[in-house]
């Protein structure tokens, strides 16, 4: 009887601490929830050389000098992996290759305070990098000086000391010929040295990069008549974006360059937007507070929290101040959802309360959906929003062949541009 007594406390023993785990990963999960996120242009690192040179080779080429990582793991982690962007980068083991072409696949190089348990490479493009060894060529040059022009009046040139007379250039052979002219060393009498370099650096500004680059058509207007008829001048900063994945052929085309030239919200990175990707509640409260006019003094007196918006995150004080304007009511009482894709029949009522509770603009326009294929499919709380973009111009159809709304589709940052320009022309 005792025996079977005590079985059964352990096995009560092991149930609880079973149990305790499951809750915690329950509690975990809701709190901080895996996602994930593409990280572009990481640099690569390459490890192994000194190897390839004490085999009389050498690297000539990659293919790649940046690889795109997509990386899944909690929210959290992702943030301060975003944060610490610059310290990421990808290795690559030259130390085995042979002569000719080796294709190698590359490791990722976590940032220090990264957890490494709770992320995974989910996706990488490319795959692998193709790395072309060669063999190691040196060759000598002898340092010729020469000096050109004629030295000022009341001065003579002084005697030139070379040092070294030559220099060994290695690398891959096509490399090594280009070198026609080496560095020189000149010594004046007074035993100073001063350095030839090969080259000479400039502080030259670097154009910004652009997918596709078009003639500007407005006109930069300066109210001068005499200036602007005689001397006319187009406006600048509207010919490009910087984004190569979004071309003048695009629908979202003049909508992303609106967000973008009006800071809104930007790219994913330098270069990409994203145009199909979602966007999250947290990030829309963060576009709302700037088409407020970033109203500094707000910020700081909100004062309305959700349990879990932590208040060390970067979207917490928009969350609050778009709670404390009355522009958003959250999920729950006590809940925001900041990760949330946003759907569109949430922007819908997102720039319907931002309209009429912060703007104080009149926001009566109606349109009959009656039409729409899909507007079972709307929430209640939804669709006098829903009747107000429609009616105002600001949401459109989400098909081309018949009248849908989608509301329960995440909305892309496409069409959350889209909607926003048109919130601006419809309510300036």
């Amino acid at each position: 009887m005792m025996e079977h007594i005590r079985e059964s406390k352990w096995l009560n023993i092991l149930m609880s601490v079973l149990l305790a785990v499951l809750f915690w990963m329950y509690v975990r999960a809701e709190l901080d929830p895996a996602q994930t996120s593409w990280f572009y242009h990481v640099p690569v690192e390459i490890t192994g050389s000194s190897v390839l040179t004490r085999q009389g080779l050498t690297v000539a080429n990659l293919s790649q000098s940046t690889v795109d990582l997509r990386i899944e793991g909690p929210v959290s982690v992702l943030d301060s992996l975003s944060r610490s962007r610059k310290d990421l980068s990808v290795t690559l083991d030259v130390s085995k290759c042979t002569e000719g072409e080796n294709k190698l696949v590359y490791t990722p190089n976590w940032p220090v305070n990264i957890n490494t348990e709770s992320i995974t490479t989910i996706d990488r493009d490319p795959e692998t990098i193709t790395v072309t060894v060669e063999k190691l060529y040196t060759s000598s040059f002898n340092v010729e000086f020469q000096l050109k022009g004629t030295v000022a009046d009341g001065y003579q040139a002084g005697t030139a000391a070379i040092n070294p007379e030559t220099v060994v250039v290695s690398g891959p052979a096509e490399q090594v010929s280009r070198v026609k002219k080496v560095v020189a060393v000149l010594e004046t009498e007074e035993g100073e040295k001063v350095q030839l370099p090969m080259m000479q650096k400039w502080p030259v500004r670097v154009g910004r990069p652009y997918k596709h680059k078009y003639p500007p058509t407005i006109p930069l207007q300066s109210g001068q008549r005499i200036v602007d008829t005689f001397f006319p001048v187009a406006k600048g900063g509207t010919a490009a974006t910087p984004f190569y994945d979004v071309s003048s052929a695009d629908w979202y085309y003049d909508p992303v360059r609106y967000v973008y030239e009006k800071n809104l919200f930007s790219g994913m990175d330098d270069h990409h937007f994203s145009p199909n990707g979602a966007m999250n509640r947290a990030m829309l409260m963060t576009v709302l507070y700037r088409m407020g006019g970033s109203p500094s003094g707000q910020l700081q007196s909100a004062d309305v929290s959700f349990r879990d918006v932590a208040d060390s995150a970067w979207y917490a004080p928009y969350v609050k101040w778009a709670a404390a304007q009355k522009i958003t009511a959250g999920t729950s009482p006590d809940t925001f959802a900041p990760e949330q894709q946003v759907t569109r029949q949430q922007v819908a009522v997102l720039l319907y309360s931002f309209a009429g509770n912060y703007l104080g603009k009149q926001t009566d326009q109606r349109a009959d959906l009656s039409g729409y294929s899909d507007l079972n499919q709307a929430s209640d709380w939804a669709r006098e929003a829903l009747s107000w973009a429609v009616g105002t111009g600001i949401m459109g159809s989400s098909s081309s062949d018949r009248l849908t709304l989608s509301p329960q589709k995440s909305a892309s940052r496409a069409e959350v541009a889209a909607m926003l320009r048109a919130f601006s022309e419809k309510m300036a």
